[in-house]
C-alpha cells in the first residue's frame, strides 16, 4: 500500500529512489486499469511480455502463492522497467481461470483483456501439445520419485508414508 514498506534486495549505484516503485502503486489501484491510457503506462513501467509469460507459467503451476507481499519484482536500470522474478516455485491444484491473479498490481494489470488473452493462450497451446503433455508428465514423475524417496526416508517428518503418498497422489490428478 505504501512504497516505505517495499523491500530493495540488492544495492544499485546511484540514488536510492522509490519513485517507480511509487509510480507501480499507482497502477495497482483498485479501478486504475480503467482509468485512460493504464495499458500505455504500464507497458513504459512494466514489461508486459515477460508478465504475460510469468502468468502462464503461474496458470501452469497453479500457484497461488503470489499475493501481496510474495510478488517479487525486478527493476531493469538499463531498460527503466519491471519484470517479475519466477521464485518459490511449487504446483498446487488447479483453479479456475476465473479468480483473481492475487494482488491488487497483478489484477489491474492482468485486467487487461489483450494481456490476461495472451497468457491463456500461452497455457492453451502448452496444454494442447502433446509431446510437451508427454515430457510434462515425465517430468511431474521424476521429481515425484525425489520427492518421495527423500520423504520416505525421513525419520523425522510428521506425516506418515501413506500420508505423503496420498498427498502426491492428490496433486497427480
Amino acid at each position: 500500500a505504501d512504497a516505505a514498506f517495499w523491500q530493495k534486495y540488492v544495492e544499485a549505484p546511484g540514488p536510492d529512489t522509490v519513485e517507480e516503485v511509487q509510480e507501480l502503486l499507482v497502477l495497482s489501484r483498485k479501478g486504475a486499469a480503467q482509468e485512460p491510457g493504464y495499458a500505455q503506462k504500464l507497458s513504459h513501467l512494466v514489461d508486459t511480455d515477460r508478465l504475460v509469460r510469468w502468468y502462464a507459467v503461474r496458470l501452469l503451476a497453479g500457484r497461488r502463492h503470489v499475493r501481496d507481499h510474495n510478488l517479487r519484482l525486478l527493476f531493469d536500470r538499463t531498460r527503466g522497467r519491471f519484470e517479475p522474478i519466477p521464485w518459490d516455485i511449487g504446483a498446487y491444484m488447479p483453479r479456475t481461470l476465473l479468480a483473481l491473479p492475487g494482488n491488487p498490481f497483478l489484477n489491474e494489470a492482468l485486467s487487461i483483456p489483450s494481456l490476461r488473452l495472451a497468457a491463456y493462450r500461452m497455457v492453451w497451446d502448452r496444454v494442447t501439445d502433446p509431446d510437451w503433455v508427454k515430457a510434462d508428465h515425465a517430468e511431474v514423475m521424476r521429481l515425484r520419485t525425489l520427492m518421495e524417496r527423500a520423504a520416505y526416508r525421513d525419520p523425522l517428518k510428521l506425516p506418515s508414508n501413506r500420508q505423503v503418498r496420498s498427498e502426491l497422489d492428490q496433486m497427480d490428478h
